[in-house]
């Protein structure tokens, strides 16, 4: 049981860590206009296998915004409730 507890607790880290990076990435892109930079590159490396999948079911807004970022981070959140619930 013990084992399972310790899973938990690091899953729980890893997705809080996986919502800080999605956030970082938000502020950085209204920073950083200079998408090769190298801070930015790592950033997307990280995130965009996460952001990818709502980006793609989420339909395209007429005014540019991507929404995509917002809905991940309430999925995680969710998976963080579930977890810490175990």
């Amino acid at each position: 049981m013990e084992v399972l507890q310790a899973f938990g607790d690091i899953l729980y880290k890893i997705l809080y860590y996986i919502q800080l990076l999605v956030l970082i990435r938000v502020i950085a892109s209204y920073f950083i206009r200079d998408f090769s930079n190298p801070i930015y590159r790592v950033l997307y490396s990280i995130t965009e296998p996460f952001l990818s999948p709502f980006r793609a079911i989420l339909p395209k807004s007429s005014m540019g915004l991507d929404f995509s970022p917002i809905i991940c981070y309430l999925f995680i959140e969710i998976l963080r409730s579930i977890v810490i619930a175990f």
